[in-house]
C-alpha cells in the first residue's frame, strides 16, 4: 500500500492522505532500488520530487548525473502526457517543458549501465491554477509511537510534509486522531509531539482526538491530549 494516497485531485485542491506504510510518496514510486544486485553499481541517489506548477511555467532542468549514482550510465525518459509535461534529453541533462493545460503527467526516468541493469525514478508533474493547493491528512499514527523500530516513521511523515511544502503547495495538515496507542504513556506522547513539531513554522496543522487519545466527555479521558496538544499550545504552534 502506498504511504500517500491521493484521494481527491482537481485544479483547486489536492488531498494527500498517509496510510499505514513507512514509505514517503517518492519512495513508494521507486520501481527498483539499485542497478543490478550490487549496490556499488548504481542507485537513485537523489530522487526527483513530485511537484505542482502553473500553466506554461518555466522549463525545469535536471542533471540526471546528480539523481542517479553509477558510472557510464545511459538515460531514457518517458512522459505519460507530453501535452502536460514534454521531456527531452541531452546526455544527462533532462528538460521538462511545462504545458499550458491543467492535468498531470507521470515521468519515468531510467538509467542503464553497461551491463544492461537498470534503475528507475518516477515523478508526477501536476499543472494547476495559481490558486491550487494541497491539504495533507494524517490518520492513525499510534503504531508509530510504541513499536520501537517504527518510532521514526511518524517523524519521517511530518518531515516530508515540511520539506515538500512548497513543491506540493501544502497549505494545511490535519491529524484526524489516534496520535498514539496508550493514552497514559508519556513516552508515546513525546514521540507524537516531536513529530508534529516538525510542521511548526512550515505547515499549519490541527489535531482531532481519537479514541486512543482519550476522546470523551470525562476530564480524565482528555487529560493527556490537553497536556500535550491543548488549544493554547496549538494556537501558539500555528500563530497565523
Amino acid at each position: 500500500m502506498n504511504s500517500f494516497v491521493k484521494v481527491l485531485i482537481s485544479t483547486a485542491l489536492t488531498t494527500l492522505v498517509f496510510a499505514a506504510c513507512a514509505d514517503t510518496p517518492e519512495e513508494s514510486n521507486r520501481a527498483d532500488a539499485a542497478l543490478g544486485s550490487d549496490e556499488s553499481v548504481g542507485s537513485v541517489a537523489n530522487p526527483i520530487s513530485d511537484f505542482i506548477v502553473g500553466p506554461s511555467a518555466e522549463d525545469r532542468a535536471v542533471d540526471l548525473a546528480s539523481v542517479f549514482s553509477g558510472d557510464d550510465l545511459i538515460f531514457s525518459v518517458e512522459s505519460s502526457n507530453p501535452e502536460i509535461a514534454a521531456v527531452s534529453l541531452d546526455g544527462s541533462q533532462l528538460t521538462i517543458d511545462i504545458g499550458d493545460i491543467f492535468g498531470h503527467a507521470d515521468l519515468r526516468i531510467t538509467a542503464t549501465d553497461d551491463s544492461g541493469a537498470t534503475v528507475t525514478d518516477k515523478v508526477r508533474v501536476r499543472v494547476a491554477s495559481d490558486s491550487a493547493y494541497t491539504i495533507a491528512v494524517i490518520p492513525d499514527t499510534q503504531v508509530y509511537t510504541y513499536s520501537g523500530e517504527l518510532d521514526q516513521t511518524f517523524n519521517r511523515m511530518t518531515q516530508w510534509l515540511a520539506d515538500n511544502q512548497e513543491a506540493h503547495r501544502i497549505q494545511f495538515a490535519v491529524h484526524v486522531g489516534d496520535l498514539q496507542q496508550n493514552n497514559d504513556n508519556p513516552v508515546e506522547w513525546d514521540i507524537a509531539t516531536e513529530a508534529m513539531s516538525k510542521l511548526e513554522g512550515r505547515v499549519p496543522y490541527s489535531i482531532l482526538a481519537g479514541n486512543h487519545d482519550g476522546h470523551g466527555t470525562n476530564l480524565e479521558d482528555n487529560f493527556w491530549i490537553n497536556r500535550y496538544f491543548s488549544a493554547r499550545q496549538l494556537a501558539e504552534a500555528n500563530p497565523d
